[in-house]
């Protein structure tokens, strides 16, 4: 009994899955996902869109509010926040000249070359440290304040008794404005270092030691002044003249400037600003060029000379 109920159930299931296989009743199979993406060598490769590329896909979609007059405005505005990277003409060039005065005090020896207060108000870096350093080593020393503290100095030099010359001079630009120092030398021996620390020196006679100064615009630096101060010493020399037959015709005498080039000063001045040249401790030395233009012999004691070199500067027009 029990092996003919086993053959019967397994006919029965034969049966049934025979009906289903002849009815269609299969198990479907899941439709695979669209592709998405770029085609590479006839290759496609399928990406699974995600919650965050269908938000951004939705943020790049027009608005309704998109209307061809808010895309013009946008655009509008976009040019308009670029305009000031736009090229424009260059503005007109100021034509700046100066009024230059310098004062040239004699005052007693020491009186502002060795005061440390006077100098701590200067700022002695306005020229370059290898300028500097020559200068110093020649005896002369420069350095440059600011129109704030004009009365400050002022006050310094009204302590000490003195006189003092003044110059001016009006221009755009100056090549040689001759200031004397020194004049009816009858003799005298200047040795200076160069820039490679060379000393060299000479001999004058019947002489004259001055500075030639010379001012001009400091490019692309409205109002400010560059400035070039060089000692210079002008001697009397002599020299016979003879004739094409060997005829002595006698003496002639000229005058021969020669200018003391190592020791030359070149440096931009400020707007509102002057500058102070003075002696350096290394003026002690009877042959330096600080010795030999900034101090001289007084009545009774040892006296020094000071520049002080103010520009002012003024528009002319209205630019170039």
């Amino acid at each position: 009994m029990k092996g003919q109920r086993i053959n019967g159930l397994r006919r029965n299931l034969s049966l049934t899955a025979t009906g289903l296989m002849l009815g269609g009743c299969a198990m479907p199979a899941s439709s695979p996902p669209a592709a998405t993406g770029s085609v590479e060598t006839g290759r496609v490769e399928t990406v699974q869109p995600s919650r965050q590329n269908a938000a951004e896909s939705k943020a790049a979609l027009p608005r309704r509010d998109d209307s061809p007059t808010a895309s013009g405005e946008t655009a509008l505005r976009v040019v308009r926040a670029s305009d000031g990277d736009a090229p424009k003409d260059p503005q007109p060039a100021l034509d700046i000249a100066f009024k230059v005065e310098v004062y040239q005090l004699t005052l007693p020896r020491g009186a502002v070359s060795q005061n440390a207060e006077f100098w701590n108000r200067l700022n002695e870096q306005v020229i370059d440290p290898a300028s500097y350093d020559v200068l110093q080593r020649n005896g002369v020393r420069v350095g440059e304040a600011a129109f704030s503290d004009w009365s400050y100095f002022r006050a310094l030099i009204d302590q000490h008794p003195g006189k003092a010359a003044q110059a001016v001079s009006v221009a755009r630009e100056q090549k040689n404005l001759q200031l004397e120092m020194k004049t009816g030398i009858p003799l005298q021996d200047i040795f200076h270092f160069s820039s490679s620390n060379a000393l060299t020196g000479r001999t004058y006679e019947r002489c004259t030691n001055l500075f030639s100064i010379g001012f001009e615009p400091t490019p692309r630096k409205p109002g400010s002044m560059r400035l070039t101060l060089a000692p210079v010493v002008r001697s009397e020399r002599r020299r016979l003249e003879f004739s094409v037959l060997n005829d002595e015709r006698g003496e002639v005498q000229y005058v021969q400037p020669e200018m003391i080039y190592d020791c030359n000063l070149r440096l931009d001045v400020p707007m509102d600003s002057f500058i102070v040249v003075a002696p350096s401790p290394e003026a002690r030395w009877p042959v330096s060029v600080g010795n030999a233009f900034l101090l001289t012999e007084g009545k009774s004691e040892l006296l020094e000379q000071v520049l002080i070199i103010v520009p002012r500067p003024f528009q002319t027009g209205e630019g170039k």
